[in-house]
């Protein structure tokens, strides 16, 4: 199932950062403090009975263009 990421994803987000990127500095409780604090970067996830497959993440901004709202509060929907 695709879904968003929820703060208690954060350890297996490190797992899969570090399995996709390679070893990096970034903890645990960074990746929880992202996932609270953070309203620029949506993070979704590939949720395979509990075990996440995959992750992605985008800016928010770049969500929510594709879907077609804009700052002016309208839906603009795209012709493709």
């Amino acid at each position: 199932m695709v879904r968003l990421a929820k703060v208690k994803d954060a350890e297996q987000l490190k797992i899969l950062n570090t399995e996709f990127n390679g070893p990096n500095d970034r903890t645990v409780p960074q990746i929880k403090e992202s996932l609270i604090s953070n309203c620029q970067e949506i993070v979704i996830v590939d949720d395979t009975d509990g075990r996440l497959t995959g992750t992605d993440n985008h800016s928010a901004q770049s969500v929510y263009n594709k879907l077609g709202y804009h700052r002016d509060g309208e839906i603009h929907m795209s012709k493709s």
